[in-house]
């Protein structure tokens, strides 16, 4: 019986069954590490939305806009009269941007987060609104006030509004808007009636902001030409919204870019009566503070690699096993599959205070050693340990390499699988012949 079970127990099918079900195993407790890298970047998730909750948010410049109050006058059927107050919202003919946003980093425990400033230079002008408009909205209708109104989607970001130029005149600005919805946060600066009443030449303005945010900054391209040049520190943009930009200049040290926008590719009307419909929000364009690569993507791409990691160590050994008289004990296994798994935790914790490249040289060394050490005992002998820890080191030089690849790593990584298939298929080649031929059995004879 004992014959049996020993007999049973080495041979290749129930290794390979053993050494499947610890790959297995482990492949679940590399789960539970890809769990804790989106636990640990919720973490840092929270860490910005706590910068952004006192310094500022993803900032959208709305506006500016033109809001006119109109006094209807009415007369019911029973001769009764009355004034109703009517809003009337105008966007500019022509909007200019040129902004320059400055960036620095604030920390929240481990984690660092990019914020800016954004100082921007604006010029607008508004058609004067003809008498025809007024009454368009109503019979008699009398022009009570006007005011130019900017939005912010975070308005506790904004540091400092200069008063608004109007010809040689500076008109200060006040908290809040006449408007409701998103248009409800912000400044506003009255105009005077008399101007408006005059007719005649387009009204010419200018206003110079500074505004604080995070993550992300966007403009509203409310006029009837839009254009919008931005200069920013950050090296690696990430260019969204309704429009791209139609020029822009990437350096080492930041980027520069242009937009051009016309109101027929905005599917609106520049006159609303009342509050501008949601629709004018979505046709905002700008940029994201984009961070390519950071510890926990590049981690979390390491780990899909990690099952793979460990069924080729397994090979490794068991190929060693199968062209020496050692026996490799599942327990043994398990360890290395254990220091294969730990890899990953060292990795993400190293990289959290040094930054992803000099954790993964640090966990991929330490990780190697350990196992070609352990490799040494297990395989008896140097040379064969040399041989495995050059293997792993291979391994772990060629996931550096696949995780740095973005657009290529799908290709570059299913080479790579076909080459060491490949090579497993030829080492595998002659596995269970020996078994199949008696020894002393002579080969027939050509008659």
């Amino acid at each position: 019986m004992t014959d049996v079970v020993t007999r049973i127990t080495r041979s290749i099918p129930f290794r390979v069954a053993v050494l499947v079900f610890l790959a297995l195993f482990l492949l679940i407790q590399l789960s539970s590490v890809r769990d804790l890298v989106s636990e640990r970047r919720q973490l840092r998730g929270a860490a910005a939305a706590s910068i952004a909750a006192s310094w500022g948010g993803s900032q959208t410049l709305l506006g500016p806009i033109l809001v006119l109050q109109l006094d209807c006058p009415w007369t019911d059927a029973d001769g009764h009269t009355g004034v109703t107050s009517r809003i009337v919202t105008r966007l500019p003919a022509r909007f200019d941007v040129d902004g320059d946003l400055t960036t620095e980093v604030r920390r929240r425990g481990l984690h660092a987060v990019p914020v800016y400033h954004a100082r921007l230079r604006t010029s607008f002008e508004f058609a004067p609104p003809a008498a025809s408009l007024l009454h368009s909205q109503c019979e008699g209708a009398r022009l009570q006030a006007a005011s130019v109104v900017f939005a912010l989607t975070d308005p506790r970001g904004i540091d400092r509004i200069a008063p608004l130029e109007l010809a040689s005149s500076k008109i200060a600005w006040i908290p809040g808007t006449p408007l409701g919805g998103a248009w409800k946060q912000g400044v506003q600066a009255p105009l005077p009636v008399g101007l408006l009443a005059a007719g005649g030449q387009p009204i010419a303005l200018r206003a110079e902001l500074t505004l604080r945010g995070s993550d992300r900054f966007t403009v509203l391209p409310s006029g009837g030409e839009t254009q919008v040049h931005l200069t920013a520190d950050w090296p690696s943009p990430s260019f969204d919204g309704a429009f791209l930009p139609v020029r822009s200049t990437l350096r080492p040290d930041g980027f520069a870019a242009d937009w051009t926008v016309s109101e027929l590719a905005r599917p609106l009307p520049s006159i609303f009566a009342g509050d501008p419909p949601t629709e004018l929000e979505a046709s905002a364009f700008g940029f994201t503070w984009f961070q390519p690569a950071d510890a926990y993507l590049q981690t979390e791409r390491s780990l899909k690699y990690g099952f793979l990691f460990v069924v080729l160590t397994f090979a490794v050994f068991f190929v060693f096993e199968l062209s020496s008289d050692r026996r490799v004990h599942p327990v043994q296994y398990g360890m290395v599959g254990a220091a294969l798994c730990i890899f990953y935790l060292l990795l993400l914790s190293l990289s959290e205070r040094t930054g992803f490249a000099p954790a993964y040289l640090a966990a991929a060394a330490a990780t190697t050693l350990q196992i070609t050490f352990y490799g040494r005992a297990l395989l008896d002998g140097w040379a064969r340990a040399a041989i495995l820890g050059g293997i792993v080191t291979a391994l772990y030089g060629g996931l550096f390499v696949l995780i740095g690849l973005e657009e290529t790593a799908l290709l570059v990584g299913s080479f790579a699988l076909f080459g060491l298939l490949t090579l497993a298929m030829w080492l595998t080649r002659r596995i269970g012949r020996k078994h199949q031929e008696q020894p002393g059995e002579a080969e027939p004879q050509p008659v």
